[in-house]
């Protein structure tokens, strides 16, 4: 009996040691700003990025192609990325897939279409907004030829996805859209005879007709509804092959409608993305859970991010989108992060960067740092104490003993795993040592200190303050 105790025991121990192992090897969660390019000049690009890595963001989503279809300056982007490293912060870029000023106005048929609404056109009607058909030909190796040129050409860490959707349900009713629909078998007569009179186009438009057909499994509202899905689906495979061929290993990201993550039946029919389906291709998914634009309060972001965390496949991590504009209190951006990372969340996306007043700013910082002081302290073995003092201002004392004769290594990481300084490697003897660590000259922040002997490792957090 004592002996199958003691190899329960050993079990257990055997693997909280291994979860804590891979909780300690995952990436450090996101504390992100979305950021358009306009943004940086030629001569604040360094104050920007210093006030970034001043405020414990650890990357930032760049605006490199918007609505308008304009590509951001290469040499822009260069400094950006060049700068944003040497800081320690990723860069990723954020592109706008179905919305292309430049494109629609080159090729206006592939503008995107409106139902047919009785009081305007009782056949659908083109639209003259920088939406795009996905269906349109030739949109889509377009936007591929777009993403190749950025991987092609720039150390970029990442690409994000954004209005990789459609805006509602009444588009894109367009002779490519319905003429794959038929091919699916979609009776599109009957189709459009959801919105071809005045009560129609109220019940199924602008109302939940259209929804409810979709949940109780109407066939011509299921082929077109799986159809618009599908194609955001082809898109972000797509974009996925051609980051593996050029630069593989990179992150595809993105940013979706929150709704999909409460109501997927909505976003199925509203926007064709579908958090579960979509998962499988993507690191990671940014529910922009912007609470007053959905009439809602702070502690919404703790169940968007909940629910988003339930519906993606776990090799996709749920990073919430957070609001800074329209006004947001520094509290209200506070309770946001703090409610988003009580859900779970693998950090925070705040959008953006050009709506975040100077309290904001100060609140950001503050909780940025508490999600950089969550990580957990993960050793395999206990000879390394921790650093006393801590928090400290200037130097701090590290101590651990050695039981045995062994090459050692004691090694310092700041928050992004970059390494500062190796204090120590070499060949040591048994007993008890003491290593004062000078920070003086590094800036205020979440350290790493690290130590191996021989083989084993053992890390423990610090934080230098100023």
């Amino acid at each position: 009996m004592r002996k199958g105790k003691i190899q329960l025991a050993y079990i257990i121990l055997t693997l909280i040691c291994i979860y804590y192992t891979q909780l300690f090897a995952q990436e450090s969660p996101i504390r992100g700003v979305w950021i358009w390019g306009q943004t940086f000049t030629s001569s604040n690009t360094q104050t920007i990025i210093n006030k970034l890595a001043d405020n414990n963001v650890n990357e930032i989503y760049l605006l490199v192609k918007g609505t308008s279809g304009t590509k951001t300056d290469a040499t822009k982007i260069t400094d950006i990325i060049t700068r944003a490293h040497a800081k320690s912060i990723k860069v990723h870029f954020w592109y706008i897939v179905f919305q292309d000023d430049a494109y629609v106005n080159a090729n206006p048929n592939a503008h995107v279409y409106h139902c047919p609404k009785p009081d305007v056109s009782v056949r659908p009607y083109r639209m003259s907004t920088s939406a795009v058909n996905p269906f349109y030909p030739g949109y889509k190796k377009y936007v591929l030829n777009n993403i190749g040129y950025f991987l092609n050409n720039f150390d970029c860490d990442g690409i994000h996805l954004d209005n990789i959707r459609y805006d509602h349900l009444v588009y894109s009713f367009d002779t490519y859209s319905l003429k794959k629909a038929a091919s699916l078998g979609c009776d599109t007569t009957r189709l459009l005879g959801f919105f071809d009179t005045a009560a129609a186009y109220a019940a199924n438009a602008e109302g939940n007709g259209f929804i409810n057909a979709y949940s109780n499994k109407d066939p011509d509202v299921v082929t077109w509804t799986n159809m618009r899905k599908n194609v955001v689906a082809e898109y972000i495979s797509a974009i996925r092959d051609t980051i593996g061929k050029i630069k593989p290993g990179i992150k595809l990201t993105a940013a979706y409608m929150p709704d999909g993550a409460y109501s997927p039946n909505l976003s199925d029919v509203h926007y064709g993305q579908n958090y579960t389906e979509h998962s499988t291709l993507l690191d990671m998914i940014s529910p922009m859970a912007y609470f007053k634009s959905y009439g809602q309060n702070t502690s919404w972001l703790k169940s968007v991010t909940q629910s988003a965390i339930n519906r993606v496949v776990s090799t996709c991590k749920i990073s919430t989108g957070v609001q800074a504009f329209d006004n947001v209190t520094p509290t209200e951006l506070g309770e946001q992060i703090s409610y988003s990372m009580e859900g779970g969340s693998h950090g925070v996306l705040i959008f953006r960067y050009g709506a975040i007043t100077t309290d904001g700013w100060a609140v950001v910082k503050s909780k940025f740092e508490e999600i950089l002081t969550t990580v957990v302290t993960v050793y395999d073995f206990a000879p390394l104490n921790q650093n006393f003092p801590n928090p400290f201002y200037t130097t701090t004392e590290i101590s651990f003993k050695l039981t045995e004769h062994c090459t050692v290594s004691l090694n310092i990481y700041d928050a992004q795993g970059k390494l500062i300084r190796e204090e120590i490697n070499s060949k040591m003897n048994p007993g008890d040592y003491k290593v004062v660590f000078d920070g003086s000259s590094l800036p205020a922040g979440l350290y790493f200190y690290k130590l191996n002997m021989g083989g084993k490792n053992s890390t423990h957090k610090m934080i230098l303050k100023k």
